[in-house]
């Protein structure tokens, strides 16, 4: 014992021997009450079962997968002001794909990556469970597929060889650097078989295989009647305005007067109306402004939203939506450097080694882009997304009207698993459906 350590005891061992009764009473009272109450009974303080502890890890997952789809969406828009028309983006596709590169990243690339996300070590072992989920075979309504590409001769590292085929769903295939037509032709024509030809290539024909030692695809695809179908008959002409300009123009819209689950946030100063599809766990929400410029300040404020403690009440409306068919490119390298992810662009500090773990030659990405679809009319909705990354070395008497005749958001939300599959803009609906 060192003579602090006796100092101490002998300084405690001599004021309890000065305490009165009543002190060392007191001292009792204290102790008892700040020791630790320990509950031995299983009924009032049940120890997690194995099935629990997976469902809360699950649930991390989902949560992360929300927030990182609206932080993605509000830093895609500043790229694209809203006179320059509608947008469409997936998170969903977009966290996947970095999800499975963060199981292949170590030090800062790993932790950037984690902290974009909102991950943990665990990460693939969730998402797993997440695939499985949303995947039944046969029963739903979204289709996720991965593809990993990896040049002939080049060596993967097998611990994410075996992530990407237990967790994610991703056979292994090679590609011949020297024959880049039959790359380009064997990636889009998987892109268009996942899509059911939603989308036909992601991939030019000018595509540079060269120094590409991997790719990372994901498709993403959506197809969903409505639980109750808009009547084709009512289906008119209707002016909507168009941001930037003074008029208006005549575009399709659809019509139905019934009644709606709409929510009416006061923070995001819109009403939100929920438009169930089949099976009503999954639906298209249209986020429709107070204000006839208002879209802008209710994307300002979609860093606050959750979908889970929105208050949806019943109304009776007369609703009118444009039919609207979108198709939006992103390259989407600037919007994950402005959300934190740097390192892993940056050949000089990316460390991707529990991918490939050569020194000489490590991996960075070189691009990552998406291309997303969607398409909404009297029957339903079909959307799809494709994502890719590159490496390289180196109410009053009549029914009250709530049109949507100004630009508005939208999306595509589960609201089983609390998971948004697309995200929106419409600012000029295109009226090709003549």
């Amino acid at each position: 014992m060192s003579l602090q350590a006796k100092f101490f005891s002998a300084l405690r061992t001599k004021t309890a021997r000065h305490q009165s009764p009543v002190s060392k009473r007191e001292n009792r009272i204290v102790a008892k009450a700040e020791r630790p109450v320990v509950e031995s009974n299983p009924k009032t303080n049940p120890i997690p079962s194995d099935v629990e502890k997976k469902e809360r890890k699950l649930q991390h997952n989902v949560k992360a997968n929300f927030r990182f789809a609206i932080i993605l969406y509000t830093k895609s828009i500043k790229e694209l002001p809203l006179v320059e028309g509608n947008t469409l983006i997936s998170g969903l596709g977009t966290w996947l794909l970095l999800s499975l590169t963060a199981s292949g990243a170590c030090g800062t690339t790993l932790a950037e990556l984690q902290d974009a996300l909102f991950i943990n070590n665990d990460n693939a072992e969730n998402v797993q469970r997440l695939l499985e989920r949303l995947n039944p075979p046969g029963q739903s309504l979204i289709q996720i597929a991965t593809k990993v590409l990896i040049q002939e001769g080049y060596e993967i590292e097998e611990g994410f060889r075996d992530n990407a085929a237990k967790c994610f769903g991703s056979g292994v295939d090679t590609f011949d650097p020297n024959e880049a037509q039959k790359l380009v032709h064997h990636v889009n024509t998987w892109v268009k078989e996942k899509t059911e030809g939603k989308i036909g290539a992601v991939l030019p024909p000018d595509f540079e295989v060269e120094h590409t030692r991997m790719l990372l695809v994901n498709a993403i695809y959506f197809k969903a009647a409505w639980h109750s179908p808009f009547d084709k008959d009512l289906t008119q002409d209707r002016p909507f305005h168009i941001p930037g300009s003074q008029g208006y123009q005549k575009v399709l819209m659809m019509n139905k007067d019934t009644f709606f689950m709409v929510a009416r946030p006061a923070e995001l100063s819109c009403a939100i109306v929920q438009l169930p599809y089949k099976g009503r766990s999954v639906g298209l929400y249209i986020f429709v402004p107070d204000e006839m410029d208002g879209l802008a300040k209710v994307e300002e404020q979609l860093i606050h939203l959750n979908m889970e403690e929105l208050t949806f009440e019943k109304e009776q409306l007369d609703f009118f939506l444009p039919k609207f068919k979108i198709e939006s490119d992103w390259n989407l390298v600037p919007i994950l450097k402005s959300m934190g992810i740097q390192s892993l662009f940056d050949n000089s500090s990316v460390d991707l080694s529990a991918i490939h773990a050569s020194r000489s030659s490590p991996l960075h990405v070189s691009q990552v882009s998406q291309r997303a679809a969607m398409e909404v009319d009297e029957d339903g909705a079909t959307a799809a997304a494709v994502t890719s990354f590159t490496y390289v070395d180196g109410i009053g008497q009549s029914t009250p009207e709530l049109v949507c005749d100004h630009p508005f958001m939208f999306m595509v939300y589960d609201s089983v698993n609390c998971l948004p599959y697309f995200m929106g803009r419409i600012c000029n609906p295109q009226s090709d459906f003549k």
